[in-house]
């Protein structure tokens, strides 16, 4: 089982702890941070904090999902994690960083560590994401990351009940490895 914490100049992502659920809830619950996301709900439920965390033991030691929270000074800002995507047929990153902390760089630098452990302790080939169209500083972070675009579709966004235009990204290893020496 995978169960470690990555420190970076600024942050810890660790893994969640049950504790944490109030705080996830508070700011992933935000309308501006939920309507973001593909699978997050609004108004975001009491209790769906508690059952998620509950469930990554688990998903860690099958392999499949390894969900970070985020911490600035012990605080959750944010999460961000490598998740199965069936629908892509590789791991992808998704992250989410709440309101009050956009714009400070929190978001890369949390993505830049979590790429070095899919890359390095996972060895993984290549890793996805996606934002949708409209999130052009998620763009940005990817960019900065050597994302590059490999499509675009609609994408679901369950808290606004829609699909929603999106672009699609790839990282290799390659590229990930030639971008850090």
């Amino acid at each position: 089982m995978i169960n470690l914490s990555i420190k970076t100049e600024r942050l810890t992502l660790r893994p969640y702890a049950p504790a944490d659920a109030p705080r996830l809830r508070e700011l992933i619950g935000a309308w501006a941070v939920a309507r973001m996301l593909a699978r997050i709900p609004f108004p975001y439920p009491n209790g769906l904090a508690e059952e998620w965390i509950a469930t990554h033991d688990q998903e860690r030691a099958r392999g499949g999902n390894f969900p970070f929270a985020v911490t600035l000074h012990n605080r959750l800002i944010g999460g961000i994690g490598l998740h199965e995507s069936p629908e892509r047929g590789q791991i992808t990153l998704g992250y989410w960083i709440g309101v009050s902390y956009w714009g400070f760089g929190y978001a890369t630098e949390a993505a830049r560590a979590i790429l070095g452990f899919g890359f390095g302790w996972l060895g993984l080939a290549g890793i996805g994401s996606q934002h949708y169209v409209e999130n052009e500083a998620s763009g940005r972070v990817l960019a900065k990351l050597g994302f590059v675009e490999t499509g675009r579709g609609l994408h679901p966004c369950l808290a606004r009940n829609a699909e929603i235009p999106g672009v699609e990204l790839e990282l290799t290893r390659d590229s990930w490895t030639a971008k850090q020496v």
